[in-house]
């Protein structure tokens, strides 16, 4: 922990910083007021400043360190005004969100002083240096904080929060307070950032279910009203065509010669409804004030059928990476997830692949040479695979593959074949310097594991082929070069 933060860490990190500035890019800045958006902004490149200083340095030091995680809790103080100014719209256009809308606020609240009450005791775990008095009074003021907040919550009992407390105040607190207690008595401390992490992380994880759930079936509840609401719209819509129906229907009466035609347009609605095409037997004969009905039925069918249409395009365009023409992340763990229930993990292997240097290429060569070579790396991966196998890109220069194969070795010989296939590449830049492409890849299997737990254990077996050089592959928690 003494030394500056590793390459593959630091371009880990511009990825999410990356993902935050385009977070920040799509909030609609005519809605939210400037101000209030700006400021956070503001807040948020003090804090990244804070963050680069604490990871270059080559000495550990716990107020470098506290400076970083306190500049950014203080990023999710200011963004907390476009929270508060979009709840108060909120219950300013349906006040009976009021209460539902204040509870929210406090479970973030209080999981975000649960957060910081641990932030407090990672700097001294890193350096092995006594928390000092004026941090453990901070702490003690987080923990009033947080007991007056579980209080609030009390007002409106929960079950799952009952348990998100009996997480915290039985496995969190105590966790604390014994390595607070370690460092008072001048003993090494027991855990180290990352076991704290870990453990103090898993203490708070009902608390995060909670909160997640709690909103979740808040808008589920306020979609069932709304649903109902239509419903009786329905309804009230429902019985007035079936009085304009009975109207025109003694109409019709006297007009028998319009009744024929009236019900073969009412099938063939049915049959658009149905995206059936229109029947070529349909009797267009009849009185002239048909013909514009007959020409209303065309334009639904075409309308229709162009809807049908646009659907299917932005439906691919939402699961495609517009470059390279691959499945896109959302695309691939929806697909991923159906392909593993039907293999049931058996036979299955997951791989994340990253080009090795990609960030060189584009800044050495520009974005188009990068983006050429994502599109060829894209390609023999194509052809690498089989039609039943799934591969996407999933982040800048990084994809992933889901295969099936007989065994591990089987899967290890396909990624060896993958990496033989993409150093093959050729390709010259526009000053004729040649640029080779290599990649490392990280490997997890299936068996019992979801595709969440894959991805994660494909990751940090990327992480570690990274951490041995690159250009090799790493199975997780196995070595293969």
């Amino acid at each position: 922990m003494g030394s500056p933060a590793s390459p593959s860490a630091l371009s880990r990190l511009q990825v999410f910083r990356s993902q935050t500035d385009a977070a920040l890019g799509k909030l609609n800045r005519e809605i939210i007021p400037p101000a209030i958006l700006d400021k956070a902004k503001q807040y948020l490149g003090t804090a990244r400043r804070q963050v680069d200083n604490a990871a270059t340095r080559p000495v550990v030091d716990p107020r470098n360190i506290k400076a970083g995680i306190e500049a950014m809790f203080s990023v999710y103080d200011a963004f907390q005004e476009v929270v508060e100014w979009h709840a108060k719209n909120l219950v300013h256009s349906e006040p009976a969100l009021l209460g539902p809308v204040q509870h929210a606020l406090t479970l973030s609240d209080l999981r975000d002083s649960a957060g910081r009450l641990g932030s407090y005791v990672v700097p001294y775990l890193i350096s092995g240096k006594q928390i000092p008095l004026s941090d453990l009074q901070r702490i003690n003021d987080i923990q009033k904080r947080i007991a007056l907040q579980w209080q609030r919550l009390q007002l409106e009992r929960n079950p799952e929060e009952d348990l998100a407390r009996q997480s915290f105040e039985g496995y969190g607190l105590p966790l604390v307070a014994n390595l607070i207690s370690e460092g008072q008595l001048g003993k090494t401390y027991s855990l180290d950032e990352r076991d704290f992490t870990l453990r103090y992380t898993a203490a708070l994880a009902p608390l995060e279910k909670s909160r997640s759930n709690y909103l979740r079936n808040t808008v589920e509840k306020y979609e069932i009203c709304e649903r109902k609401a239509a419903r009786q719209f329905v309804g009230v819509l429902a019985c007035t065509v079936c009085i304009v129906g009975l109207i025109y229907w003694i109409i019709v009466v006297v007009r028998t010669r319009v009744l024929k035609p009236l019900l073969d347009v009412s099938a063939s609605l049915v049959a658009l409804v149905n995206e059936q095409p229109l029947s070529s037997r349909l009797d267009r004969t009849g009185p002239k004030e048909m013909d514009e009905l007959f020409k209303a039925l065309d334009a639904v069918e075409i309308g229709l059928r162009e809807r049908a249409e646009l659907t299917e395009r932005f439906k691919q365009q939402a699961e495609t990476d517009p470059l390279t023409h691959l499945m896109n992340r959302r695309a691939f763990e929806a697909e991923g997830k159906a392909s593993l229930k039907v293999l049931r993990g058996a036979c299955a292997f997951l791989m994340l692949l990253d080009l090795d240097h990609f960030k060189l290429i584009n800044d050495c060569h520009g974005h188009p040479t990068g983006d050429r070579v994502l599109v060829a790396v894209a390609e023999v991966l194509r052809n690498m695979v089989r039609p039943r196998e799934l591969i996407a890109r999933i982040g800048g220069e990084e994809f992933a593959i889901l295969i099936q194969a007989q065994d591990l070795p089987a899967a290890i010989s396909t990624a060896e074949s993958i990496q033989a296939a993409l150093r093959k590449l050729e390709f010259t830049a526009k000053d004729g310097t040649p640029i080779r492409v290599a990649a490392s890849i990280g490997i997890s299997e299936g068996g019992e594991y979801n595709l969440t737990e894959m991805l994660s254990r494909a990751d940090l077996a990327l992480y570690d082929a990274k951490r041995a050089g690159r250009n090799c592959i790493k199975v997780f928690n196995t070595a293969v070069v």
